[in-house]
């Protein structure tokens, strides 16, 4: 290649990662050059049924009982708020703590004092149940709260107790975004500063699909405590939008409420 062709190329290579650069920047900022504003809570809730294929709820069949596992989190607390706005007859929540569970859910909530690294706490909150979400995470610097016990084997009791019962219809499940791309840098990063964490929810992840028991999977990325990040949409991130997108705990807490009854069978979302 003479020198002149070689200058050529490297040109042209600036030319098209700028362009890349700018389609990104368009992307997160607007055609406006300022960034895309964020729809009123209500609208942007519209939006994850066109976008997760989710659609509004329409005379649904909620007659059963759901169990949501992890209530008194964030992503919990509103998946209960959710399913009781949408009128289900019976919703009970698997918390450690009655009284922050109380503090968290308030004074009608009914509450089921349970772990899930204990198998009879599971099986005693199971019965009669129709429908499960399961919102759960190790504690942060808590003994015995790793995501091996925690994300792993305590999904692994969930569903072992789900299929004892021979009740459950179908059970949701909030994992994370990127737990199948191992090999992807910023994946193995966080794998290792995190005790495995991503690779453990990926092993429950294969557990739950194999139980027989019809599923939805939802793998969030960016979450965060604020309600100023319900995005204008709601959808999977691509690739090379992994670690830019962000999403509020509530607005996931309404997806698995309405995943109950309307996501399509057994999808990753």
């Amino acid at each position: 290649r003479t020198p002149t062709g070689t200058a050529v190329a490297r040109v042209l290579g600036i030319c098209a990662s700028l362009l890349a650069a700018g389609a990104l920047l368009l992307r997160l900022w607007g055609p406006a050059g300022r960034p895309l504003a964020v729809q009123p809570r209500e609208a942007a809730m519209a939006s994850v049924a066109a976008t997760a294929q989710i659609p509004k709820l329409v005379n649904p069949k909620t007659d059963g009982t759901v169990l949501i596992v992890g209530a008194s989190g964030r992503c919990g607390s509103e998946a209960y708020r959710t399913c009781v706005a949408e009128g289900w007859s019976d919703v009970r929540c698997l918390v450690r703590s009655e009284k922050r569970g109380r503090e968290v859910l308030g004074p009608n909530a009914k509450l089921v004092v349970g772990d899930v690294r204990d198998p009879d706490s599971l099986a005693a909150a199971m019965k009669g149940v129709t429908h499960v979400v399961i919102c759960i995470g190790k504690v942060r610097k808590e003994e015995g709260s790793t995501a091996e016990k925690v994300e792993y084997e305590g999904v692994c009791n969930i569903v072992a107790a789900a299929q004892a019962s021979g009740k459950v219809e179908r059970m949701v499940y909030v994992t994370s975004s990127g737990v199948d791309s191992p090999n992807r840098r910023a994946i193995v990063f966080f794998n290792m500063v995190g005790g495995m964490g991503l690779g453990w929810k990926l092993r429950a992840e294969t557990a739950l699909r194999d139980s027989g028991i019809p599923y939805v999977v939802v793998r969030p990325v960016g979450l965060k405590d604020s309600e100023s990040f319900v995005a204008p949409e709601i959808r999977q991130c691509k690739p090379y939008e992994w670690g830019v997108c962000m999403i509020s705990r509530n607005a996931v807490g309404q997806i698995c409420a309405h995943a109950l009854t309307d996501a399509p069978a057994n999808p990753i979302l």
